[in-house]
């Protein structure tokens, strides 16, 4: 941005092009030509934030003032209010396209722009100083607005029957509470918010001391992903069955890999490796009742990851007994899924 200078480069670089893409794709929308007019409004909707921050930046409109002490960019040319003026008319412009074409693809943009216009807001409140000291709890908290913002709009937008903008919503707002609640968890300052500690369980001599607290809260959200996902699931509306099944998904993943990161550590004990491999062995047994390929996959992949730490741990690669064991118990575990795949068919073919 630095290297534009006036006003009639940006028109002729952006002004021009936006303008022709929107009205490209209004008449080829009218002519039943959906695919291509979308891909056009796609085009336009990314071009129109940068376009109206170099518009805003060479006409010396809503630039730094005395009184914004805390800006996003503090070197660059971009004030807040610029960045939010461009984001919020980018998030209004990308709504009313979605509205006119009824379709999820600029649905999807438009949640993009409200999410990227409230960390713009965010610059305000000290974001940037956020990022910097990592005080990833307060930016936590500052984004639950933005998760009500996103379960009020799928609601309203559900009720309008607006189904191709609600489950956006819902995804947006699924996807928000995952990363609110790993955000919360990381240095170990959700158990710090509860009044929990897990010293007592640390080695004396320890590079991070937070670690131990904050791999144990990623694993619990794990869990909170999954009751999350039964809970929409099963008192949802049919548009929350995708969101459900994309926690489901999510949460197997989420409950294992803290624990292997944790056993990567070579500071700590040997118990987190066979507790480990235990709890994947169980994850992978849970995928019997409710049918979760995730869950059976995950359970899997951290079954080898922890019996290749155990292995390396003890130096036992080296020793044919541990080889051979390794060997039955894989066959063992292969012939018990193929054991209840068999069941569970026979089962579908009966009922």
């Amino acid at each position: 941005m630095d290297a534009v200078s006036g006003l009639t480069k940006p028109l002729l670089a952006l002004g021009f092009p936006l303008a022709g893409l929107n009205v490209l794709g209004m008449l080829l929308f009218k002519r039943k030509r959906q695919a291509v007019a979308i891909a056009f409004f796609l085009a336009a909707a990314v071009i129109l934030p940068l376009f109206l921050l170099i518009l805003f930046n060479e006409a010396g409109w809503f630039g730094f003032q005395a009184h914004m002490s805390q800006q996003l960019f503090e070197d660059g040319p971009i004030s807040n209010r610029q960045l939010q003026l461009a984001g919020f008319l980018a998030f209004i412009w990308a709504c009313w396209l979605a509205l006119r074409t009824r379709t999820t693809a600029l649905a999807t943009v438009a949640i993009i722009l409200a999410t990227t216009f409230h960390l713009t807001i965010l610059a305000d409140f000290g974001l940037r100083g956020w990022f910097e000291k990592e005080l990833w709890d307060t930016l936590a908290f500052h984004l639950l607005p933005l998760l009500l913002f996103f379960a009020l709009s799928g609601i309203l937008t559900e009720k309008k029957n607006l189904k191709w903008f609600a489950q956006p919503f819902y995804i947006a707002g699924c996807g928000l509470i995952v990363a609110i609640i790993e955000l919360l968890a990381l240095k170990g300052r959700l158990f710090y918010h509860l009044g929990i500690s897990l010293e007592m369980l640390q080695p004396e001599k320890i590079a991070n001391e937070t670690l131990l607290d904050t791999m144990a809260a990623m694993t619990l959200n794990g869990l909170l992903i999954y009751v999350t996902g039964w809970l929409l699931d099963r008192y949802g509306t049919s548009l929350l069955k995708l969101p459900s099944q994309l926690l489901y998904i999510i949460s197997p993943f989420a409950m294992l890999e803290p624990i292997s990161y944790l056993n990567g550590q070579a500071e700590y004990a040997e118990f987190y490796n066979w507790f480990y491999l235990i709890l994947a062995i169980v994850i992978a047994y849970l995928s019997r009742f409710r049918q979760r390929k995730s869950f059976y996959f995950a359970g899997l992949i951290n079954c080898g990851i922890a019996l290749f730490m155990i292995t390396d741990r003890k130096e036992w690669f080296d020793e044919p007994t541990w080889a051979v064991i390794v060997v039955i118990v894989s066959l063992a575990v292969l012939a018990t899924g193929y054991g209840l795949n068999s069941r569970e068919r026979r089962h579908r073919r009966s009922a």
